[in-house]
């Protein structure tokens, strides 16, 4: 018949139990947060992070983090701080061929794509010399009815040729014409109307004044019966090389006529 065990071998016995599974949930938190501490520095969820060879110091701990195969060496360091509690740096670096190096982010280094040179914009205004006489012509962006203007900057010259080629329609040399600028209209006079197999050719005039202001408009159109044209930004655009190459022929031939006179 067994001995009953004393009660003080019985407590012992307990207390050794307890102390085992407190030391085992111990190690199994402090692995735990070495798992979850070393993920973001191995690029694996603390999940399938298993930490080995842990080794604490007083001003250093290590610890080895294995990973979907790869093998990782951490090191935290502890240090005072100025508030006398403590703060720490955690760094792993990884083992490659049996030794330990960095860890190391490669970047692919894509080809750069060959950059093709900008062709200089073409001006969309032509200088244009007509038995000695000097002429700028441009078109506008609308392709229907094509609409070109023309100008010679000869000192007495100030009207500027507006040509509107419409390809089909009644004729429209009795309408109403006129440029809109901000609200404020600006008849146009009838030059000439041509009839020709494709339609009609009809050739107003402004004054450069009023092309000037049109290029600077917040709204422009112009109106021929009730057909209504907007001047877009690529018009306005236009119209300000337009104008700005009139103005230096201008200064140009008044600076040649000037030296003519002095000589």
């Amino acid at each position: 018949m067994a001995r009953p065990l004393p009660i003080r071998t019985i407590v012992a016995r307990s207390s050794g139990v307890i102390a085992s599974v407190l030391v085992a949930g111990s190690i199994m938190a402090c692995m735990q947060s070495l798992a979850n501490q070393s993920s973001g520095r191995v690029g694996c969820p603390a999940s399938e992070v298993r930490i080995s060879n842990d080794h604490s110091g007083l001003n250093n701990h290590t610890w080895t983090a294995t990973c979907r195969g790869r093998r990782f060496y951490c090191t935290e360091t502890r240090r005072p701080d100025w508030n006398g509690g403590r703060n720490s740096d955690t760094s792993c670096t990884e083992e490659v061929g049996g030794r330990s190096q960095p860890q190391v982010v490669v970047v692919r280094a894509e080809a750069p794509t060959p950059v093709t040179p900008a062709r200089p914009a073409e001006s969309s205004v032509d200088r244009v010399v007509v038995d000695g006489r000097v002429e700028f012509r441009a078109r506008l962006a609308t392709a229907s009815p094509g609409i070109r203007i023309g100008h010679s900057p000869t000192r007495d010259a100030v009207a500027v040729f507006v040509a509107f080629d419409f390809e089909s329609g009644a004729s429209r040399s009795t309408c109403a014409t006129g440029v809109v600028v901000d609200g404020t209209v600006e008849p146009m006079a009838l030059v000439r109307a041509t009839p020709n197999s494709a339609g009609e050719q009809l050739v107003l005039s402004t004054s450069l004044d009023v092309v000037r202001r049109a290029s600077h408009a917040s709204h422009a159109s112009l109106r021929v019966c009730d057909l209504v044209i907007d001047v877009t930004d690529a018009d306005r655009t236009t119209l300000l090389e337009f104008v700005r190459r009139i103005d230096d022929e201008r200064a140009w031939q008044s600076h040649t006529a000037a030296d003519a006179g002095v000589r």
